[in-house]
């Protein structure tokens, strides 16, 4: 009798993955990704949304993707996706609009409001985090309920992407607790709903999901929708956390300690604790592991800056930043004589600030396409870096940063990373580690193991170590005050809220 597959999904930016794990094995038995489109909204260029059919049409598609016979042997479901990702539902947990996205920054208002009643603070220091437009969920409903109150009206839930996506596998409507940390209505240090924010911010607690963690199945397959995926009708779905969260898990970082960066369109930095711990720069959220916390560090764009730069440059190819990192190799550290600034979509950490833009400072006749390369991934690097050292102000050095993710596999991205941070960087070559964590986490609800390391170690034996080099190192290190005196410089005088709106 084979032993049961452990399937994981992962509703990204850009693209759904779906997996299948056989644990012990150290590669997947199976697995399938489908790109989506996130367009833009016309007119509204600081809105971030997708319509959540696009997610299911392409986990649909993915799913298909994997072979029948194998997925007729799944005995679990784990379920991730980008985070957060504000959904208004109705009492079936169908969507009653676009999801609202984590970059989204239309909520500006609102978070000035929150800020001249004093409550920003309040949500700070119970949440974990400082209020941000599109991070912090809680703000996209009160525009939400503001700007479409006939939305507002209909909506008797109000979720996460993988709310949404928990409701149409098993009809069952919850949230974890990592995506609840993310609302800025949850005691991320307590656990639980807070009753005295949602009563200052007039929300109704009663249309917020159940908090079920992810160490127990929310439900069954629903037998029309296991038909649909070719899976066994009742398989045990878990909502195994947010992206980040479940990052952790796939990449070992399940002791207070351990430090890991979470590589995509995002770059967001980790560190795991074993208690809650408050720091304004950065955000203190529940681990996708009981007992456990993350304090991140998340950047806004600063992969996405690399597509960008591919895109700027003239490529026409499908991975736009292949271009730009070989133009990079070409400079070294600092060769370029350009810094970047990547805050093409805002800032997170730690920086806080959503009416941040892309600066490129120091363009010359001489400037060509291997100088702009070089400083975007420079730019990168050094958002990395002051991100570990607000990170560092919460605990000691970590001995080594584990890179997960799809750039993961960049030598000069990794370079950069531990020559700006001053600490080595280990890479794993099984870029999928969110999709593996959310894997073993529902492995674990269902009982198809008793741990999560028992599907998520074989993996963690193949890895890529890069040492920092002394001489990048001190280039970063002479480049670094310039990168932050120039955000304070123009932020000073106020001229990224001066900049005229495109078009």
């Amino acid at each position: 009798m084979h032993r049961p597959l452990a399937m994981g999904i992962d509703v990204g930016t850009g693209s759904v993955k779906a997996g299948l794990f056989l644990p012990g094995a150290d590669s997947p038995a199976a697995y399938a990704s489908q790109a989506y489109a996130q367009e833009p909204v016309p007119s509204r260029p600081t809105w971030a949304e997708v319509d959540t059919e696009r997610w299911r049409t392409a986990l649909l598609l993915a799913v298909d993707r994997l072979p029948a016979g194998l997925r007729a042997e799944v005995g679990s479901v784990g379920v991730t996706g980008l985070f957060p990702a504000l959904i208004a539902m109705d009492s079936e947990g169908q969507a009653l609009r676009p999801a609202i996205l984590y970059s989204d920054r239309r909520s500006t208002a609102e978070l000035e409001d929150l800020r001249a009643r004093g409550l920003d603070r309040a949500i700070e220091r119970v949440a974990g985090g400082e209020p941000t437009p599109g991070t912090t969920s809680a703000l996209s409903y009160l525009w939400l309920s503001s700007n479409e109150p006939e939305v507002d009206v209909q909506a008797r839930w109000f979720g996460h992407g993988t709310t949404w996506l928990g409701a149409w596998l098993t009809g069952q409507i919850a949230i974890d607790a990592s995506n609840a940390s993310m609302t800025g209505l949850y005691d991320t240090r307590a656990g639980g709903w807070s009753d005295a924010l949602m009563a200052e911010l007039a929300i109704d607690p009663a249309r917020w999901p159940p908090i079920v963690g992810s160490g127990r199945p929310i439900g069954g397959l629903r037998p029309e929708v296991a038909g649909l995926l070719g899976l066994p009708v009742g398989t045990p779905v878990t909502l195994a956390g947010g992206d980040t969260a479940c990052a952790a898990v796939g990449a070992g970082c399940a002791d207070s300690g351990r430090c890991f960066l979470s590589s995509g369109t995002t770059d967001t930095l980790c560190l795991c604790l074993d208690e809650f711990r408050y720091d304004p720069r950065l955000f203190c959220a529940a681990h996708a592991l009981p007992e456990l916390w993350l304090s991140m560090a998340p950047t806004m764009y600063t992969g996405g800056a690399l597509d960008w730069c591919g895109r700027l440059l003239g490529t026409a190819s499908e991975d736009p930043a292949e271009l730009v990192l070989a133009l990079a190799e070409s400079l070294p550290a600092g060769g370029g004589g350009v810094v970047f600034l990547p805050y093409l979509m805002g800032e997170r950490s730690p920086v806080r600030d959503p009416l941040a833009k892309g600066v490129l400072h120091g363009l010359g006749p001489a400037t060509g396409p291997a100088e702009v390369a070089r400083a975007v991934v420079d730019g990168g690097a050094l958002a990395i870096r002051t991100c570990l050292d607000a990170l560092r102000g919460t605990s000691e050095p970590p001995a080594h940063i584990t890179i997960v993710g799809r750039p993961a596999s960049s030598a000069v991205l990794n370079r950069a990373r531990a020559a700006a941070t001053g600490v080595p960087v280990v890479a794993l070559e099984f870029e999928e580690a969110t999709l593996l964590g959310a894997a073993a986490c529902g492995a674990q609800a269902a009982g198809l193991i008793s741990r999560t390391g028992e599907l998520t170690e074989p993996y963690l034996r193949h890895t890529s170590r890069f040492e920092p080099d002394p001489q990048a190192a001190a280039a970063y290190e002479r480049l670094l005050p310039l990168y932050t005196d120039l955000y304070a410089a123009l932020k000073e005088r106020d001229l990224f809220a001066r900049l005229p709106h495109p078009g």
